[in-house]
């Protein structure tokens, strides 16, 4: 895949055995590249164009940006709706047919004891078994408070339930060391998700092939 911003004409070549990492010294310039994709994954702007094998795909369905490393949104919609349809999906599973019968019946007899003790003439369709777990609210919890562990599960999450394949991690260099990204990098890489990370100040990851761009204060692209 390449990303190409056309402001400053530059293509970002995406491939499953590199990082890229793009540094941009000039702090107008970096504002307005943060900007500018911003706008065109939200579908404002066309500033960035993606493409794979010659066409051109939609950066919304693949890209996303993260910046916010204290506040992960493990809870955003998208990934609860996407963790509920998996838990339908086990509970389809021959091993609960059982339990959720019972339970089936038993909702059925608490219906009829509430009909009979209401003194009204009242019908009712019993529930399907299935749709009891929509009542109960699914979030993902990590299992790690290490911070890059919790970065990892955030990015599969996205990359399982939204299908996002490109993560821009911003400014990472304070929070996080250099082999740290390099293990966050090896994990992305082996499951095919692809990392870019944009940063202000160069970084060191020397064990695994680093794709790297230099744009300096006068523009210059080293």
């Amino acid at each position: 895949m390449t990303l190409y911003y056309k402001t400053l004409d530059i293509k970002i070549e995406i491939d499953e055995t590199h990082v890229n990492t793009l540094v941009i010294e000039n702090r107008n310039v970096f504002f307005n590249f943060l900007k500018d994709l911003a706008s065109t994954l939200k579908g404002a702007d066309d500033a960035f164009m993606l493409s794979h094998g010659g066409e051109i795909i939609s950066p919304s369905k693949h890209i996303e940006i993260v910046s916010n490393f204290f506040d992960l949104a493990f809870n955003e919609k998208k990934i609860e709706s996407g963790i509920l349809a998996n838990m339908k999906e086990i509970l389809h599973e021959d091993k609960y047919s059982k339990t959720l019968s019972e339970i089936q019946r038993k909702i059925s007899n608490i219906y009829k004891e509430m009909i009979f003790d209401s003194n009204l003439s009242i019908k009712y369709e019993d529930l399907d078994p299935y749709e009891i777990i929509k009542l109960t609210k699914f979030t993902l919890e990590p299992e790690s408070e290490n911070k890059i562990d919790i970065l990892l599960n955030y990015i599969m999450a996205k990359n399982e339930f939204e299908k996002k394949d490109i993560f821009i991690l911003i400014n990472t260099n304070p929070f996080f060391y250099d082999e740290e990204l390099e293990s966050l990098v090896v994990t992305c890489l082996y499951k095919k998700i692809h990392i870019i990370l944009l940063t202000s100040c160069d970084n060191k990851i020397e064990t695994i092939p680093n794709r790297k761009q230099i744009i300096d204060e006068d523009l210059c692209v080293i």
